[in-house]
């Protein structure tokens, strides 16, 4: 099949023009690289380039708002996630005495608030001291 001849000729233009400027001209497009960047390079001293949070994201952003609430609520934002995979099931007395260990041991940390983890994490209905009984397979 074979293209229209109005493509051709476009294209045939655009080769023409190619070969014409950058092919056989270019000394002159060479130097007027340099001349173009060097016009942009005695400006790079005034450049300024702000990739802070507060100037990527807009005010009245409802996730920032979000954010914001959500962080209002549970305060700090710096955090370590570490996830515990036991060889035994995740709610025998030895892992849970384990978790329990290592959390002592984070909090001993200098700079470390708070430890959250399975035994003491925030829910609806616990009661005090209560420690799940449940298998999850």
């Amino acid at each position: 099949m074979s293209e229209p001849a109005e493509k051709r000729e476009s294209l045939s233009f655009f080769v023409r023009l190619y070969e014409t400027i950058v092919l056989r001209g270019a000394i002159v497009v060479v130097l007027a690289t340099i001349a173009v960047v060097g016009f942009f390079a005695t400006y790079l001293k005034d450049f300024e380039f702000d990739a802070s949070s507060e100037a990527i994201v807009l005010e009245d952003d409802p996730d920032l708002r979000y954010y914001n609430a959500s962080r209002e609520i549970f305060g700090s934002d710096d955090f370590v996630v570490l996830a515990v995979s036991p060889a035994e099931d995740m709610f025998s007395e030895a892992v849970l005495a384990e978790i329990e260990e290592m959390s002592a041991e984070f909090l001993a940390v200098d700079n470390v608030s708070s430890v959250t983890n399975i035994l003491n994490v925030p829910l609806f209905h616990s009661r005090k001291g209560f420690k799940p009984n449940i298998s999850l397979v």
